[in-house]
């Protein structure tokens, strides 16, 4: 016998799958099928033919060799292997800010930041540190914008979002300015506070102006908040318009002023004036048309000891049958401030009614006079606020919109120059005596006060010795003033000489008349 024995030796052939690719689908790994190898034996039925793999239950990301082995019913075995990629191909999931439609610029600049628009941000399936870039870095001023977000994972895979906004700047409003209404004594500081609406503002620039120039100016940066203020420390005589003028980050302005600050000298000098001016058409509002001649004269003084200005003031304007005469004057009104002076009272047309009045004087004659007298009057109605006559009409108060005179002077006298101090013997009282308007044209006003009862003559010489007039003769009481007035009538112009006779005391002075 002989025993021939046959064993099967020949492995399965084993063929894998094609390589694979997959996506990640939403996750970081990739489940489910991938392929199936096949396989075929000399000997074993295909199903008796074992197919197994290495596949983890999840692919990770990039590429995973998978091995394949089958094993015939003898126990060959036979292997191969297939790659199965798996990529990322999710996007980041972006989420831009909530940002309001309008955003205004924020305090102490013109600008929103690219911050200040919100937080962005970005989930991702697989990467946890997504890059987020902004298309616009900002600051952004006013107008429109739009600023688009991409996110970007380490795939390279990118997802956007965006919003859209308007900033916007308001311009600086609402300015409300508050200062003394009544006048200040030289040498007082005066605060001008102001409130406005904008929590925007940079720069406060405040100007104090006197109808000539700005005489004083002054910046304030930053400032904050919705109110400033600013004291002006010795500002000279005059009448101020204060002006503010406020700045915002963005550059955007608003301007407002106050009328006025009034700043008086109690122990100034005095102005005096007399002549007539040719009316200018619209002048008188009743009826705009009319112009002609008006006459004027005037007085005002400070009393000493006294802020209240003394004399008085009367206008006549023929065509329009306009005869204002001044009752009183206000307090601290008088401000005479090189060759201009101004004052303000109230007073009666034709007798009746109560109106405000305004004088604005230039004496030509004074250094910065411009060489010609000129006058301005502003009367309106007390109760109604109504302009009944201004020669000056629509012209800030303390500016130079007033007219030349046809005839006669105006004259500032400085107090050391009074027009005449009669002095007594040392010891005595004085008596005070002013004369003015001098040079005069259409009349010369004397003002004197005695220190004792007595008896007063003031006589008017020409050059020649000849009397011209005697303008006042009469008893006077100890500390009362008195009046006297010389109208020309037939006189021709030079150089003429007074005499003031009170009791036995003889006083001198000259005066010129010009027609």
């Amino acid at each position: 016998t002989q025993n021939v024995t046959v064993t099967d030796d020949d492995a399965p052939v084993i063929s894998c799958p094609e390589a694979a690719s997959f996506g990640t689908n939403n996750a970081c790994t990739y489940v489910g099928t991938f392929g199936t190898a096949t396989a075929t034996d000399n000997c074993s039925a295909a199903d008796a033919i074992v197919i197994t793999n290495d596949a983890p239950t999840e692919f990770p990301l990039g590429t995973t060799v998978v091995t394949w082995k089958a094993k015939d019913a003898a126990g060959n075995e036979a292997t191969c292997t297939q790659n199965v990629t798996v990529t990322d191909d999710d996007a980041p999931v972006i989420s831009c800010p909530e940002v309001a439609a309008t955003l205004s610029t924020g305090s102490g600049d013109c600008e929103v930041t690219l911050a200040e628009l919100g937080t962005v941000t970005a989930t991702d399936n697989c990467d946890t540190n997504v890059e987020i870039v902004a298309d616009k870095t900002g600051p952004f001023g006013p107008g429109e914008h739009a600023v688009k977000w991409t996110a970007t994972d380490d795939a390279g895979n990118s997802s956007q979002c965006s919003v859209t906004f308007t900033v916007v700047n308001t311009p600086p409003s609402g300015i409300v300015i508050t200062g003394p209404a009544d006048p200040q004594p030289l040498g007082t500081g005066i605060t001008i506070n102001a409130t406005f609406v904008d929590e925007n503002i940079k720069t406060a620039t405040w100007t104090a102006f006197n109808g000539i120039s700005d005489v004083q100016t002054e910046t304030y940066e930053p400032v904050t908040g919705v109110s400033t203020s600013h004291l002006f420390a010795n500002l000279p005589v005059g009448v101020y318009t204060i002006k503010l003028k406020l700045t915002d980050w963005c550059g955007e302005t608003a301007e407002e002023i106050f009328q006025y600050v009034v700043i008086y000298d109690p122990n100034g000098g005095f102005v005096t004036g007399g002549g007539w001016i040719m009316s200018p058409v619209g002048a008188y509002l009743a009826n705009t048309s009319l112009t002609g001649k008006a006459t004027f004269g005037f007085l005002s003084k400070y009393k000493k000891g006294s802020n209240v200005p003394e004399g008085n003031t009367e206008f006549q304007f023929h065509a329009g049958n306009l005869n204002f005469k001044s009752s009183s004057y206000n307090a601290g009104s008088l401000v005479i401030a090189g060759a201009r002076a101004i004052y303000k009272g109230t007073g009666t047309i034709n007798g009746t009614g109560s109106y405000g009045f305004m004088v604005f004087a230039i004496d030509g004659q004074v250094s910065g006079g411009g060489g010609f007298d000129k006058f301005r009057i502003k009367i309106w109605d007390l109760a109604s606020g109504d302009i009944v006559y201004d020669n000056g009409l629509g012209a800030d108060e303390n500016v130079d919109a007033a007219t030349a005179l046809g005839g006669g002077s105006i004259v500032i006298h400085e107090v050391k120059k009074k027009a005449a101090e009669i002095s007594v013997t040392s010891g005595a009282a004085k008596p005070e005596l002013l004369v003015y308007p001098n040079p005069f044209s259409d009349r010369l006003r004397f003002e004197f006060t005695s220190p004792s009862d007595n008896h007063a003559r003031i006589d008017l010489f020409d050059m020649a010795g000849k009397l011209a007039k005697t303008i006042f003769d009469a008893p006077i009481r100890s500390n009362e003033s008195y009046n006297a007035e010389f109208v020309p009538e037939g006189q021709v112009s030079g150089m003429y000489i007074y005499r003031m006779t009170i009791g036995n005391e003889v006083f001198n002075g000259k005066v010129t008349f010009r027609k």
